[in-house]
């Protein structure tokens, strides 16, 4: 058990046994925050027996709460759960949406995950840099460049092209694809850059038996982070 799971689990439990001793019933948003944190320590027992409680207190149409259950079963590897839920709930936003995706994508099911962004984009939902992301994620885990190549049109047309974690999942996956040219193209015109771009970068380089350029980069990711520091993770673009 990690830590987390050791932190987690007695609030949770905590909660459950005011419940069923009659105790004062805990607030959506306290439900929301415990339910996150079974996500982050994949506590999948104590998600489901929230689900329960969630159920008892009526607050099965709460955006809110259903997107963190979608999120937190996701997260614990229970899709056929994480599907249910998404199923069910008569509205849903775009971090619903993501929270699925992200489920399917950790399960390495690429392809389920990419159904359900075009889906997304089909009822009009507006995507953010987390869908794209998401999206990019499952292009490359399936080599799919011409997928991925779409999905960089819509970042430019969405305006959300220089953001920095579309940026890096557009290098991921153009250097997974063996377009490590336009890995460096993407590069060069983020005008933001973080330790994962740059690893990124650096990995496909690598990864593409471009040895030399790889070892290039590193010496000078190494060069700023040495002459600027890193300030919040993240290195300005030189």
């Amino acid at each position: 058990m990690t830590m987390i799971q050791k932190l987690a689990k007695p609030f949770g439990l905590e909660l459950l046994a005011q419940l069923q001793q009659g105790g004062s019933s805990p607030t959506p948003q306290t439900l929301n925050k415990i339910i996150s944190s079974c996500a982050t320590s994949t506590s999948l027992d104590l998600g489901i027996r929230l689900h329960a409680v969630v159920i008892k207190l009526g607050f099965c149409s709460n955006i809110y709460i259903c997107s963190a259950l979608v999120d937190m079963y996701g997260k614990c590897g229970s899709l056929a759960n994480a599907q249910k839920q998404f199923d069910e709930m008569s509205d849903r936003n775009v971090v619903t949406w993501n929270s699925l995706i992200s489920g399917y994508l950790q399960a390495e099911l690429p392809k389920r995950a990419i159904g359900l962004f075009l889906e997304l984009l089909k009822v009009g939902v507006v995507p953010t840099p987390f869908s794209l992301s998401g999206a990019l994620v499952g292009c490359s885990q399936l080599e799919a460049e011409e997928l991925g190549a779409q999905v960089h049109g819509l970042s430019l047309k969405t305006g959300l092209c220089y953001n920095v974690v579309v940026g890096t999942g557009l290098i991921d996956m153009y250097s997974k694809c063996c377009g490590v040219n336009d890995s460096r193209r993407v590069f060069n015109q983020m005008p933001e850059r973080n330790v994962i771009t740059w690893t990124s970068m650096v990995t496909g380089y690598a990864q593409n038996g471009q040895s030399d350029e790889a070892m290039i980069l590193a010496r000078e990711m190494l060069r700023l982070a040495q002459t600027f520091g890193i300030i919040a993770g993240k290195f300005i673009a030189g």
